[in-house]
């Protein structure tokens, strides 16, 4: 999942995603989970 939200960057909720991502990446994940929202965050910016 955290794969997909990173090709939403032309959605409305874009800012919101970002936001949801970086609260998620700062909690105790798993690396392989961390890479993947870091991933999307590069997209989504």
């Amino acid at each position: 999942m955290a794969e997909t939200l990173g090709w939403f960057n032309y959605s409305y909720v874009k800012s919101q995603i970002i936001t949801g991502l970086k609260e998620i990446a700062k909690t105790k994940i798993p690396k392989v989970l961390k890479a993947e929202i870091n991933q999307s965050l590069i997209r989504l910016n």
